[in-house]
């Protein structure tokens, strides 16, 4: 009775994603890290996911659901905002029409390779289907780790704001993506007095 009870008030990852989508959002924004939060959310996953198949029967799925959202909700706030700073403004609908694409072919697969795992381990989900997951964490954890290192190599446009921001007092910033000068992260000289 008392897991009947925790079923019913434990919270779903997508709205956890939808409610705190917002806030998540708004701190991107601030902090501009963009590359290094696409490293955060696979941890939230793997994290959550390994929870679940190690202790998914003995303990609350209550973490590990709240870990998914927030994971989803980062994802959600890092992964299109930096297809315009990263892509030409002639190719911006072509990217993203490819991530799309990528994300319907996950959708369309990924549930088809759990089920099989489901039914050819006794039609068990724990662990079995945990540890597609935990590749699936590992691989998005290589996937952001290779995007920083990519970032760095390039300009860092997914890191460069904050970074610049703390370390140099002036900034040379050519234009954004927009042909537009972007004066909108460089400090006035009058800005602390």
């Amino acid at each position: 009775m008392l897991r009947l009870r925790q079923a019913k008030s434990c919270p779903s990852p997508f709205s956890l994603a939808w409610a705190s989508a917002l806030f998540f959002g708004f701190v991107v924004n601030k902090i501009k890290l963009r590359a290094l939060l696409s490293v955060v959310a696979p941890v939230l996953l793997l994290h959550a996911h390994v929870h679940i198949a190690l202790w998914g029967k003995g303990s609350s799925p209550i973490l590990p659901l709240v870990e998914q959202g927030m994971a989803l909700a980062v994802l959600g706030s890092v992964v299109l905002p930096s297809i315009s700073l990263t892509v030409t403004p002639c190719r911006v609908g072509i990217a993203f029409g490819m991530v799309a694409a990528i994300q319907n072919f996950a959708l369309a697969i990924v549930p088809i390779v759990v089920s099989k795992i489901y039914n050819s381990h006794g039609h068990r989900f724990i662990p079995n289907v945990e540890f597609l997951f935990i590749v699936l964490g590992l691989i998005g954890i290589g996937v952001g780790i290779a995007l920083n290192v990519v970032d760095a190599c390039t300009g860092g446009k997914l890191n460069h704001y904050q970074y610049n921001f703390w370390r140099e007092k002036e900034h040379t910033y050519e234009s954004d993506n927009f042909g537009t000068t972007n004066n909108f992260f460089i400090p006035s000289e009058n800005a602390l007095v």
